[in-house]
């Protein structure tokens, strides 16, 4: 006897966030807090807009990348060179897009 069994892809992952860092020194890397990735059963495209990501604490990078269930994901970017500016970082994780903002 022979059973089968469909497995569903899912590339959605887990609701995560970066919180906002404010107060921030004027034209500096400012990195986000961490996030680890769930809900994802299969290998996942990740993207970034206005800044880096690192994946395991590896290598920061523009480039689009792969993320699995587990990864911990963190962001960076440079900081506004003016005061009291808003700079805003979007990573995107299959079709999820969350941000991370650093305000001087």
């Amino acid at each position: 006897m022979f059973s089968t069994t469909t497995i569903v892809i899912d590339t959605t992952p887990d609701a995560f966030s970066f919180s906002a860092k404010t107060a921030v020194a004027l034209n500096t890397v400012v990195e986000s807090d961490s996030a680890t990735i769930g809900g994802i059963n299969v290998p996942t495209a990740v993207s970034i807009s206005g800044g880096e990501y690192s994946i395991n604490g590896g290598a920061y990078t523009k480039a689009k990348g792969m993320l699995k269930a587990g990864d911990i994901l963190q962001v960076r970017h440079l900081s506004s060179k003016a005061a009291k500016k808003t700079v805003t970082t979007t990573v995107t994780v299959g079709t999820v897009k969350v941000a991370f903002k650093s305000t001087t």
